[in-house]
């Protein structure tokens, strides 16, 4: 169910990726990119790619606990 949350977020909402990620600077950029629908495609891309690596650090932060 998280890993479908947040490939909606990486699709919708690419920004909140970043955010998540604690990388504020480049969610502002995004969310600028977001603005144009040509920008939205490949900034959905990228989000996509970090999706899975916050998805791999949750996994390693659990395993730490």
């Amino acid at each position: 169910m998280k890993k479908f949350f947040l490939s909606w977020l990486a699709i919708f909402f690419p920004g909140v990726i970043f955010m998540l990620e604690g990388r504020l600077e480049f969610a502002v950029f995004a969310l600028a990119m977001q603005a144009s629908i040509i920008g939205w495609i490949p900034i959905s891309i990228v989000a996509w790619k970090h999706r899975k690596a916050l998805d791999v650090q949750s996994k390693s932060s659990n395993q730490k606990e």
